[in-house]
């Protein structure tokens, strides 16, 4: 995981093998709400990136 400009967080993950996608599942305590935003698809040997909105924090990370 990092953390962006303004307290966004992100995280990335490379894989090789096939293509794919990353997949953060992020929560936002000020609003009590739960949600996941999906990285750009990635071949093999590539990077997808996936960025939680502004003061939201990541819960899990998956590929999908």
């Amino acid at each position: 995981m990092f953390f962006g400009s303004g307290g966004h967080h992100g995280a990335s993950i490379s894989c090789t093998g096939t293509t794919f996608q990353i997949a953060i599942l992020c929560y936002k305590s000020s609003a009590d709400y739960w949600y996941t935003h999906y990285g750009n698809v990635a071949g093999s040997g590539g990077t997808s990136t996936a960025w939680c909105d502004l003061y939201a924090e990541i819960k899990a990370i998956t590929t999908v």
